[in-house]
């Protein structure tokens, strides 16, 4: 046991001082490697288009004598990769390589002394772009229409040669077109591709995630048309509050109060609202109401409303009485 302690100490310190050796003979080999990318590739690592780039390593003879070197060729050029991709005439030239990676290369001159450098390879430029979504990035069960569009930020300097959507990967709904339409028919999360290619055929993908909501409408029963900027107006909004308005529109702020909620055509294709006194005149008739009633003259009183709407799944009718009360402040 004690002999092959004394075996595993040697063979350590022989690895050390043969590390120690090679480290400061490279530190002495002070001529100059450089590269030239020849050739650029797709960023994407695909095999058919992302592993095109090609590199050359030469040692620089002017700057090697100039940092006090020696130039002594002939030079040996050993490349680390791995499957190896060189020119078949050429060992001081690597082929077949991705981007955004390092590549390593052995070089020994003719007295034996060697250095290990590496490269970074660069790819072809891709367009930057920006995905837009009408409405944003919450839609409803019983409007869930979305439509697309992008922007290419980088036009003043790099065109988009193609591009195409992937609407939904399961189903594998795609679509050429610049701005398309797409229908959801259940609820959930969503993922929407953007495969855009630049003018060396590089693909890019970017991405762009929708929610689609239930509906369920909360209507109000009284609402205080005073002018103090709060519950100025009837206004229909999400069960639950998801649709509740930003401060700048809650009393606050310059804008109308309706102006923070989202109209009803938000939530259904369709629907129209009317409001009658207690004698069934009718005193107020929208086919796209905008939150935006506050009871015009009519004086205080309970009034009562049916709003019928049309949704992609099915219908509903909300019918209930509505106060207003002029002479209360913030109800």
């Amino acid at each position: 046991m004690r002999n092959t302690s004394i075996i595993r100490k040697t063979v350590l310190l022989l690895a050390l001082m043969m590390l120690a050796v090679c480290s400061e003979a490279q530190d002495t080999c002070n001529f100059k490697v450089k590269f030239r990318q020849l050739k650029l590739t797709c960023s994407n690592h695909d095999e058919e288009n992302g592993r095109n780039a090609q590199v050359q390593a030469y040692v620089d003879s002017i700057a090697t004598v100039q940092q006090g070197g020696v130039f002594a060729p002939p030079y040996t050029y050993q490349w680390e990769v791995s499957p190896l991709h060189i020119a078949p005439t050429d060992p001081t030239w690597a082929i077949g390589l991705e981007a955004y990676r390092y590549y390593f290369i052995r070089v020994t001159d003719s007295q034996g002394c060697m250095r290990r450098d590496s490269v970074w390879l660069k790819a072809y430029p891709n367009p930057i772009v920006e995905i837009s979504t009408e409405p944003k990035d919450t839609v409803y069960l019983q409007n869930p229409h979305v439509t697309y569009s992008f922007e290419n930020l980088s036009a003043d300097t790099l065109d988009i040669s193609n591009f195409y959507w992937i609407l939904n990967s399961q189903y594998n709904i795609t679509s050429t077109a610049e701005s398309p339409r797409f229908t959801y028919v259940e609820t959930g999360e969503y993922t929407t591709e953007l495969k855009v290619f630049n003018p060396q055929g590089c693909d890019t993908s970017y991405f762009k995630t929708i929610r689609v909501n239930p509906v369920k409408l909360k209507i109000p029963n009284v609402f205080t048309p005073n002018g103090d900027g709060i519950n100025d107006y009837f206004i229909i909004s999400l069960d639950g509050g998801s649709d509740m308005p930003s401060s700048k529109n809650d009393g606050g702020g310059t804008g109308a109060e309706y102006e923070g909620y989202e109209p009803l055509s938000s939530y259904y294709e369709s629907s129209e609202l009317t409001v009658f006194n207690r004698w069934g005149r009718v005193v107020y008739h929208s086919t796209d109401y905008q939150n935006d009633w506050n009871g015009g003259d009519l004086p205080d009183a309970t009034y009562f409303y049916v709003l019928k709407c049309h949704g992609l799944k099915n219908d509903a009718t909300y019918q209930g009485s509505v106060m207003i009360v002029k002479s209360q402040k913030g109800l």
